[in-house]
């Protein structure tokens, strides 16, 4: 049945000159939302990757760094899209060395990461940061070292702050914007020096000089692009003709909830296209509640049941992920993104937070369930908790030692208590706990 109605949205698409105007929404309306009612049907039976904690909460811990109730003493959070994000942005900007730099930082983060084994190294092509010191193994910026980074690699690559959010200093490149706008190394270069010399947070946080170190990171544009050879050996069979997007994953208390599919083809690397999911707290997975706009879905019969395959096969690792980090940050809500593809495992590209893509209200409504029992089976704890641990472990030097060798869950959970048992404060008992 779902065949034959991607196939029929298809023709629907192939003859939309012949069919135009009001006929032609009605007539896609109508196919999408037998779309959505099969896709629920499907999952019915089963959820698509229903998270270990059931349908209670996956977090026992809230950090005060993501409190919500912290952000304005005077006023309870109300809940709405506005209220949550103002919140959010103030507790971000508020604190110096805070959870959130470990968390967002994408050089930062991406040491975390690798440890727990949840990236592959080489899709990070070259970080460093501004200034004189190197910070945990990544290198001061040196204009030399970039250009040669970036004379080995193909074009097919992002360039980015390490520290920017809603897609500030972001180039992205491929081989025929490359060609067409006529770059080159020293260009690329000078970009990225212009980027470090930006004053701290000036958008995000206008009133502070924030909190971030400023850096700049070079990654593929998708992370098995490489060679043909070194990617079979690694098990990822990637072609011209795969298809590879980036979902971007709202996690509330521990669950995904809302999702953003940003899809299009390897070889049509400037053409992208939306995509709405939606997980609900036993996993179902259902289309959003956002209708695709026609004029940005102009192969929607492939793209939409690829997409949805692929998402509902990587779902139980997403879900375990995501659980993972919300424990390890004692964060309440925030957003994951992830690349996906046929024929390899899910990589994640960064952790946001806020998510500057807009609120589903499904997501406010969880999130609201869940303060609800803040204070009985979710407990606050201090910020120190969680930072001082994230900080010791990202700059641990020797962590396949210290973990055993198994870069996993359960090895985090027992190097912080190899790292952390003795002393620890009591209020930190019940973070600890929960990742136990």
């Amino acid at each position: 049945m779902l065949s034959f109605l991607f196939a029929h949205l298809a023709r629907i698409l192939a003859h939309g000159v012949a069919v135009r105007g009001k006929a032609f929404e009605l007539e896609f309306n109508k196919t999408y939302r037998a779309l959505a009612r099969e896709l629920r049907v499907s999952q019915s039976a089963a959820a698509a990757a229903p998270p270990s904690c059931g349908r209670g909460l996956c977090v026992g811990a809230l950090s005060s760094d993501f409190d919500l109730r912290r952000a304005n003493t005077s006023t309870p959070p109300t809940f709405s899209s506005g209220d949550v994000f103002v919140r959010q942005n103030t507790l971000y900007c508020e604190r110096a060395r805070a959870t959130h730099e470990w968390m967002e930082h994408k050089c930062l983060s991406m040491g975390l990461l690798q440890k727990l084994e949840l990236v592959d190294p080489t899709a990070n092509l070259y970080c460093a940061f501004a200034g004189e010191k190197a910070v945990d193994g990544w290198p001061a910026f040196r204009k030399y070292d970039l250009d040669k980074t970036l004379k080995r690699a193909p074009h097919a690559w992002v360039l980015k702050s390490a520290t920017d959010q809603a897609s500030k200093n972001v180039l992205v490149m491929n081989a025929k914007k490359w060609k067409r706008e006529g770059w080159n190394t020293t260009a690329v270069v000078e970009y990225a020096a212009d980027v470090l010399a930006q004053p701290t947070m000036a958008v995000r946080c206008p009133s502070t000089q924030g909190h971030e170190r400023r850096a700049v990171m070079l990654q593929r544009l998708y992370p098995w692009t490489a060679k043909k050879k070194w990617s079979e050996a690694h098990g990822w069979h990637i072609g011209t003709e795969s298809f590879m997007f980036e979902v971007k994953l709202h996690v509330v208390w521990g669950k995904i909830g809302s999702a953003i599919c940003w899809v299009h083809m390897a070889e049509q690397q400037d053409q992208k296209k939306q995509l709405h999911l939606y997980f609900d707290e036993d996993g179902k997975l259902s289309l959003g509640d956002k209708e695709i706009p026609g004029q940005k879905i102009a192969y929607i019969g492939g793209v939409l049941q690829r997409a949805v395959d692929i998402v509902r096969r990587a779902a139980p690792l997403l879900q375990q992920t995501a659980r993972t980090l919300s424990r390890i940050f004692a964060a309440d809500y925030w957003r994951l993104d992830v690349f996906l593809a046929d024929g390899a495992p899910p990589h994640i590209n960064e952790v946001t937070y806020p998510s500057f893509l807009g609120y589903d209200k499904r997501d406010l409504q969880r999130l609201q369930a869940g303060y609800a029992r803040v204070g009985r089976t979710i407990t606050p704890v201090p910020a120190s908790c969680v930072a001082n641990r994230l900080e010791k472990l990202i700059l641990e030097k020797d962590w396949k030692e210290a973990s055993g060798g198994l870069a996993s869950f359960s090895s985090f959970q027992r190097l912080f208590g190899r790292l952390f048992s003795s002393g620890a404060a009591p209020a930190c008992a019940p973070y600890l706990r929960q990742l136990s």
